[in-house]
Protein backbone atom coordinates (compact mmCIF):
# COMPACT_ATOMS: atom_id res chain seq x y z
CA UNK A 1 0.00 0.00 0.00
CA UNK A 2 1.46 3.35 -1.06
CA UNK A 3 0.66 6.46 0.99
CA UNK A 4 1.54 9.98 0.64
CA UNK A 5 2.53 11.97 4.09
CA UNK A 6 2.71 15.63 5.21
CA UNK A 7 6.19 17.10 4.27
CA UNK A 8 6.74 19.37 7.18
CA UNK A 9 9.09 20.83 4.63
CA UNK A 10 11.73 22.43 8.45
CA UNK A 11 14.82 24.57 7.88
CA UNK A 12 16.76 21.25 8.20
CA UNK A 13 14.93 20.31 5.09
CA UNK A 14 15.62 22.85 3.17
CA UNK A 15 19.06 22.80 4.17
CA UNK A 16 19.80 19.39 3.48
CA UNK A 17 17.78 19.73 -0.14
CA UNK A 18 20.00 22.72 -0.94
CA UNK A 19 23.40 21.02 -0.31
CA UNK A 20 21.94 18.17 -2.47
CA UNK A 21 21.40 20.42 -5.44
CA UNK A 22 24.40 22.20 -5.13
CA UNK A 23 27.09 21.81 -7.91
CA UNK A 24 29.98 20.27 -5.76
CA UNK A 25 27.50 17.85 -4.02
CA UNK A 26 29.15 14.47 -4.96
CA UNK A 27 27.92 11.59 -6.67
CA UNK A 28 28.89 8.39 -7.51
CA UNK A 29 27.58 6.43 -11.33
CA UNK A 30 25.98 3.18 -10.70
CA UNK A 31 25.50 1.29 -13.95
CA UNK A 32 22.47 -0.52 -13.45
CA UNK A 33 19.70 -0.34 -10.68
CA UNK A 34 18.87 -3.47 -10.00
CA UNK A 35 22.10 -5.64 -9.73
CA UNK A 36 21.87 -9.07 -12.10
CA UNK A 37 18.48 -8.85 -12.54
CA UNK A 38 16.82 -8.98 -16.00
CA UNK A 39 13.00 -8.58 -17.11
CA UNK A 40 11.81 -8.50 -20.59
CA UNK A 41 9.34 -5.19 -20.96
CA UNK A 42 11.28 -3.43 -17.59
CA UNK A 43 14.69 -0.80 -17.81
CA UNK A 44 17.43 -1.34 -16.02
CA UNK A 45 18.89 2.43 -16.35
CA UNK A 46 22.02 3.47 -14.72
CA UNK A 47 22.39 6.42 -11.88
CA UNK A 48 23.82 8.43 -10.05
CA UNK A 49 23.65 8.07 -6.37
CA UNK A 50 25.15 9.17 -3.12
CA UNK A 51 24.95 6.96 -0.08
CA UNK A 52 24.20 8.47 3.30
CA UNK A 53 23.40 4.73 5.71
CA UNK A 54 24.74 1.67 3.94
CA UNK A 55 22.35 -0.96 4.04
CA UNK A 56 23.03 -4.44 5.40
CA UNK A 57 23.58 -6.72 2.96
CA UNK A 58 21.30 -9.96 1.93
CA UNK A 59 24.40 -12.17 3.64
CA UNK A 60 25.92 -12.84 6.99
CA UNK A 61 28.85 -10.53 5.65
CA UNK A 62 27.43 -7.48 7.20
CA UNK A 63 24.59 -8.03 9.38
CA UNK A 64 24.22 -3.54 9.85
CA UNK A 65 23.65 -0.64 8.65
CA UNK A 66 27.01 1.68 8.13
CA UNK A 67 27.35 5.45 8.25
CA UNK A 68 28.98 6.53 4.98
CA UNK A 69 28.70 10.25 4.68
CA UNK A 70 28.71 13.30 7.45
CA UNK A 71 25.42 14.38 6.59
CA UNK A 72 23.47 11.04 7.76
CA UNK A 73 23.05 13.28 11.14
CA UNK A 74 21.04 15.52 8.90
CA UNK A 75 19.07 13.32 6.81
CA UNK A 76 18.42 11.38 10.47
CA UNK A 77 16.87 14.63 11.30
CA UNK A 78 14.59 15.75 8.50
CA UNK A 79 13.44 11.78 8.12
CA UNK A 80 12.58 12.43 11.58
CA UNK A 81 10.63 15.77 10.92
CA UNK A 82 8.25 13.83 8.44
CA UNK A 83 8.27 10.58 10.63
CA UNK A 84 6.81 12.75 13.71
CA UNK A 85 4.44 15.00 11.72
CA UNK A 86 3.14 11.90 10.10
CA UNK A 87 2.99 9.78 13.37
CA UNK A 88 4.95 6.91 12.21
CA UNK A 89 7.34 4.88 13.99
CA UNK A 90 11.17 3.90 12.96
CA UNK A 91 12.46 1.69 15.02
CA UNK A 92 15.95 1.45 13.48
CA UNK A 93 16.94 2.98 9.65
CA UNK A 94 18.27 0.41 7.17
CA UNK A 95 19.30 2.54 4.22
CA UNK A 96 19.54 6.36 3.45
CA UNK A 97 20.04 7.73 0.04
CA UNK A 98 19.54 9.95 -2.93
CA UNK A 99 19.51 9.00 -6.52
CA UNK A 100 19.95 11.41 -9.41
CA UNK A 101 18.38 9.59 -12.74
CA UNK A 102 19.44 11.35 -16.21
CA UNK A 103 16.21 12.05 -18.65
CA UNK A 104 15.56 9.22 -20.34
CA UNK A 105 13.71 9.73 -23.72
CA UNK A 106 10.76 7.37 -24.09
CA UNK A 107 11.27 5.48 -20.63
CA UNK A 108 10.12 1.63 -19.42
CA UNK A 109 8.97 0.98 -15.73
CA UNK A 110 12.00 0.07 -14.29
CA UNK A 111 12.55 -3.63 -13.03
CA UNK A 112 10.04 -4.33 -10.34
CA UNK A 113 12.45 -4.75 -6.87
CA UNK A 114 12.58 -5.26 -3.30
CA UNK A 115 15.00 -3.01 -1.22
CA UNK A 116 16.01 -5.79 1.04
CA UNK A 117 15.09 -9.68 1.12
CA UNK A 118 13.18 -9.07 4.47
CA UNK A 119 10.09 -7.38 5.37
CA UNK A 120 10.84 -3.14 5.47
CA UNK A 121 9.01 0.02 4.59
CA UNK A 122 10.57 2.93 1.84
CA UNK A 123 10.36 6.28 2.45
CA UNK A 124 10.88 8.37 -0.64
CA UNK A 125 11.22 12.43 -0.94
CA UNK A 126 11.01 13.92 -4.37
CA UNK A 127 13.90 16.61 -4.70
CA UNK A 128 12.47 17.89 -7.78
CA UNK A 129 9.80 18.44 -10.41
CA UNK A 130 11.03 16.12 -12.85
CA UNK A 131 8.21 13.39 -12.33
CA UNK A 132 8.88 10.11 -13.15
CA UNK A 133 5.95 7.78 -11.56
CA UNK A 134 6.74 5.08 -8.75
CA UNK A 135 4.74 2.30 -9.04
CA UNK A 136 3.79 -0.03 -5.77
CA UNK A 137 2.31 -3.31 -6.68
CA UNK A 138 -0.55 -5.16 -4.53
CA UNK A 139 0.35 -8.82 -2.94
CA UNK A 140 -0.23 -10.79 -6.33
CA UNK A 141 2.97 -8.79 -8.02
CA UNK A 142 0.47 -7.93 -11.09
CA UNK A 143 1.22 -4.55 -12.57
CA UNK A 144 -2.60 -3.76 -13.50
CA UNK A 145 -3.49 -3.79 -9.58
CA UNK A 146 -0.56 -1.43 -8.98
CA UNK A 147 -0.49 1.97 -7.38
CA UNK A 148 0.85 4.35 -9.02
CA UNK A 149 2.80 7.82 -7.79
CA UNK A 150 2.95 10.97 -10.30
CA UNK A 151 5.11 12.80 -7.80
CA UNK A 152 5.92 16.63 -7.47
CA UNK A 153 8.85 18.39 -5.22
CA UNK A 154 8.83 18.04 -1.71
CA UNK A 155 6.48 15.22 -2.35
CA UNK A 156 6.51 12.40 0.46
CA UNK A 157 5.70 8.77 0.04
CA UNK A 158 5.22 5.55 2.49
CA UNK A 159 5.26 1.98 0.65
CA UNK A 160 5.95 -1.60 1.79
CA UNK A 161 6.49 -4.36 -0.82
CA UNK A 162 7.60 -5.02 -5.02
CA UNK A 163 8.15 -1.77 -6.80
CA UNK A 164 10.02 0.48 -9.78
CA UNK A 165 9.54 3.97 -11.13
CA UNK A 166 10.03 5.47 -14.72
CA UNK A 167 12.46 7.91 -15.28
CA UNK A 168 11.68 11.04 -16.56
CA UNK A 169 12.06 12.49 -19.97
CA UNK A 170 12.23 16.27 -19.24
CA UNK A 171 14.29 16.70 -15.87
CA UNK A 172 17.00 14.88 -13.75
CA UNK A 173 15.22 13.11 -11.09
CA UNK A 174 16.22 13.40 -7.55
CA UNK A 175 14.96 11.35 -4.98
CA UNK A 176 16.26 10.79 -1.25
CA UNK A 177 15.33 7.04 -0.28
CA UNK A 178 14.87 5.50 3.04
CA UNK A 179 14.07 1.92 4.45
CA UNK A 180 13.39 1.29 7.86
CA UNK A 181 11.92 -1.43 10.20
Amino acid sequence: MLSSLINPKTPEYTALKNIIHEETFPWFYVDQMTDGIENAGYGNYGFYGHIFLERPSNSMEKLFPEVRCGLMGHVQQVITEIAKANAIKINCLLRANVNCVEPIADPQLTVPHYDHDFPHKNLLIYLDNAGGETVVFDETGELSAAQAHMPKEDDVILFSGLHCYRPSSKARRKVLVATFI
